[in-house]
């Protein structure tokens, strides 16, 4: 997939990076609760949180929507970090905290 990178203007294949490209990895901890940035690992368990959520959820969202596939939950997740160079669209998620 093509796009256009934010910060530098240069055309590549998400995830690729280019020269200014920063990957924002922030990550805030309390007790049980990590809010952090969506990682590839994370693909399989947003899909099934979304799957398991679209009744309730599509009314308000569109995206999340009855065909709603493992691929749009990938491209999501991969898009996420080219996203927020642009210093407006940040994507967080709420996990439990390991450690």
């Amino acid at each position: 997939m093509e796009r256009t990178h934010p910060a530098c203007g240069s055309q590549a294949s998400l995830p690729a990076l280019c020269s200014g490209f920063t990957p924002m990895t922030l990550e805030l901890s309390e007790g049980p609760i990590l809010l952090r940035t969506f990682r590839e690992e994370d693909v399989n368990a947003l899909y099934e949180a979304v799957r398991e959520s679209i009744a309730e959820v599509s009314p308000w969202l569109p995206w999340c929507h009855q065909n709603y596939s493992i691929e749009e939950t990938r491209e999501f997740i991969s898009s996420r970090e080219i996203a927020s160079q642009g210093g407006e669209w940040y994507s967080f998620g709420i996990f439990e905290n390991d450690g």
